[in-house]
């Protein structure tokens, strides 16, 4: 076994216990756990170059001897860092300015345009792709001998090769395959579990009946995209299983997880999640804003204070299954997703999928921003739709919900456009710049 997958193997044994228990820890244990771990992620940060230097400039010099109520105060002192920051920080914004051959890595799918390469230690690897993971799923009900599918962004080729799957309990299967392919594989494979992007689990859906076999399995992990009401409603009734909606990123892994009472619960052990307003300022529960996050546990390579470029909010109820953990409203979409209109107003993405939800024999959409004042939606219908008809629904749909200034055109397709990873992205609205030169030439 290599040293890497020697240190993974031992802290998966020696944290799964204590993982496990955190779910289920009181509120002031749990903030207790977060402080002395975030404490101890700023004093090990010191021996990063780029964030000595920030930590520096920010006058934090003994982070080590700040309180736990002095802890929140202190990290809003650090400015939030960008991927575009890190990317450019280079090996500075790993431990001892280096690369450890002990440790493991993560690329993001580069949805947002900017690709980037993330390091784990071993400890925060274990913790952060198997045993917090783990932890939530089996507080939605899954079994250690469940039968797990997993839709993931890989060559067909290498399908079978992990050792999970060699054993039986898992099955990963290529988002690149036709869905009528993945369908048949799935039906085969007879999953109690499925992992998957809401679009591709929607494709699925859509293909299911047609010459395909019927998939079903008792519950369904949506993650990676935004998962609409709609989505949800589509995919459990095709699924027959109850679905899960799980937010995360490729940088920090799972942030938040829907529990049985249908509330978003934030990994507060692992990761420090705050909502900041425009001016940068945290704002108060149920307030949407931009999504920033602190890994408490990586020491390779430490987030702190990272943009996830995402938009949510806090809530300040008590979720009813009885957890302390803190949760996480809707989150709507990324800051990048956000619509410049011809008045110079911002639009969200969330009101154009809400505009969209009650419209019956839409199966997916993407909806893109050619100009200030034009929408392009691109649709797939069900079965038996009427494509003119499900055309000016969608017309009359968004705008209501837009100035009278913007147009809309729709196309009727069978399949819609995937980018990185196979994600597809709902909205994309015209690029900023790109944006602002139309309306000077105006």
């Amino acid at each position: 076994m290599m040293p890497a997958h020697a240190a993974l193997a031992y802290w998966l044994a020696r944290d799964a216990h204590a993982s496990a228990r955190a779910l289920d820890l009181g509120a002031e244990s749990l903030r207790a756990l977060a402080a002395t771990r975030m404490r101890a992620l700023l004093v090990d940060a010191q021996h990063t170059p780029f964030n000595a230097t920030r930590m520096r400039d920010a006058g934090l010099t003994r982070p080590g001897a700040l309180r736990d109520l002095e802890l929140p105060l202190a990290l809003q002192s650090l400015a939030p860092v960008s991927k575009q920051e890190l990317s450019t920080a280079g090996d500075a914004s790993l431990r001892h300015g280096r690369v450890s051959a002990s440790w493991f890595s993560s690329r993001s799918s580069g949805s947002s345009g900017e690709p980037f390469r993330v390091y784990y230690d071993a400890r925060a690897w274990s913790m952060l792709k198997y045993l917090v993971k783990m932890r939530s799923r089996r507080a939605a009900g899954m079994r250690l001998t469940d039968r797990v599918a997993i839709l993931d962004a890989i060559d067909p080729r290498v399908e079978g090769s992990s050792l999970l799957e060699r054993l039986g309990r898992l099955k990963r299967i290529s988002v690149f395959r036709p869905p009528e392919e993945i369908a048949a594989l799935l039906a085969a494979y007879a999953p109690d579990e499925i992992y998957a992007l809401p679009s591709a689990l929607l494709e699925i859906a859509h293909a299911a009946g047609q010459d395909t076999p019927e998939v079903r399995a008792k519950r369904i992990c949506a993650s990676g995209e935004l998962l609409t009401s709609r989505a949800s409603r589509d995919i459990t009734e095709a699924f027959g299983g109850r679905i899960f909606d799980v937010y995360g990123t490729s940088e920090t892994k799972e942030i938040a997880w829907e529990c049985w009472a249908g509330s978003r619960h934030i990994n507060a052990d692992v990761v420090h999640v705050e909502i900041l307003g425009g001016d940068g300022a945290c704002v108060e529960a149920g307030v949407e804003g931009e999504v920033v996050v602190t890994l408490l546990v990586n020491r390779a390579m430490p987030l702190i204070r990272y943009r996830t470029g995402d938009r949510g909010s806090l809530l300040s109820a008590r979720c009813e299954c009885g957890r302390a953990s803190p949760l996480l409203g809707v989150v709507s979409g990324r800051d990048a997703d956000m619509l410049e209109l011809p008045d110079g107003s911002i639009l969200s993405p969330y009101l154009l999928t809400m505009a969209l939800e009650p419209i019956a024999g839409l199966v997916q959409y993407q909806i893109a921003q050619t100009e200030r004042d034009h929408l392009r939606v691109r649709a797939v219908a069900g079965n038996g739709v009427d494509a003119r008809a499900l055309e000016a629904d969608i017309a009359c749909a968004l705008g209501a919900a837009l100035a009278a200034a913007v147009r809309v055109s729709t196309e009727i397709v069978d399949r819609l456009e995937h980018g990185a990873r196979a994600k597809v992205r709902v909205v994309e609205p015209l690029p900023r710049s790109a944006a602002r030169e139309m309306m000077a030439a105006r």
